[in-house]
């Protein structure tokens, strides 16, 4: 598998009295991520020389044998499972999870695989399919279908504006109206005016949840934004730079 590495090193008469652990760092860091990942390898006992497993202070001797049976997948496994995964809903079908901000969308779906994909008789984790994306700065549900009929089922609505999506944004200064034509007024004398959004192309409905007062923007309004699918980030942040 290409996450597992078995390597066999004869000790050089260079590496006489050298510590096995710092002849690791010196020639194969590429093998490992970091000198952490080099430190457990060593308590999980997959290093070790003319046959014994080895602690990383040992000294070496020329004509040793190193042999390196370093598995990344429980590097990365225990790494997912670092990171929070808040499923709110779990069936043999699909899962419905929170992302907090701040978490990478890539490393996130890898996150909800680990925590929720279904094992299969061979004791696998099968295949799961996110359906919607989050910005990494941002925090809100993810839909994740665990199998490919749902995934289609799931994607079909997606991308047919059948699902409803809703985001909370907050906004600098006092918003008033929900009016669309009023709120993304587009100015006629614009030359730049083909490249703006056209504002129902995005949004189905707006409603003002609150607005409070400030001493930076005099005022701060919350809104909930509700969306057509599928959602387009870059439409949606060109929306709101007017």
């Amino acid at each position: 598998m290409e996450h597992e590495h078995h390597i066999k090193i004869t000790v050089p008469e260079s590496a006489q009295d050298l510590r096995v652990r710092k002849f690791i760092v010196q020639n194969y860091r590429h093998v490992f991520k970091s000198k952490e990942n080099i430190h457990r390898a060593f308590n999980r006992k997959e290093i070790s020389i003319n046959g014994c497993p080895t602690e990383e202070t040992r000294r070496l001797n020329t004509g040793d044998i190193i042999e390196i049976n370093y598995d990344k997948s429980i590097e990365e496994a225990e790494r997912l499972e670092t990171i929070p995964i808040d499923i709110l809903y779990q069936d043999e079908h699909l899962a419905v999870v929170w992302k907090p901000p701040g978490q990478n969308s890539a490393v996130f779906e890898k996150a909800i695989h680990h925590n929720t994909a279904e094992i299969d008789s061979k004791g696998n984790k099968q295949k799961i399919w996110c359906i919607n994306d989050i910005q990494k700065a941002a925090s809100g549900l993810i839909l994740v279908a665990k199998s490919e009929r749902v995934k289609e089922l799931l994607m079909e609505s997606y991308m047919n504006d059948k699902i409803n999506f809703t985001m909370r944004v907050i906004c600098h200064g006092r918003i008033d109206t929900t009016v669309m034509s009023d709120l993304f007024c587009l100015d006629q004398s614009d030359k730049t005016q083909e490249s703006k959004v056209n504002p129902k192309d995005v949004l189905k409905s707006i409603n003002i949840i609150s607005a409070t007062r400030s001493n930076h923007a005099q005022y701060i309004t919350t809104l909930d934004l509700h969306l057509h699918s599928p959602l387009s980030s870059l439409q949606l942040r060109k929306l709101f730079f007017f």
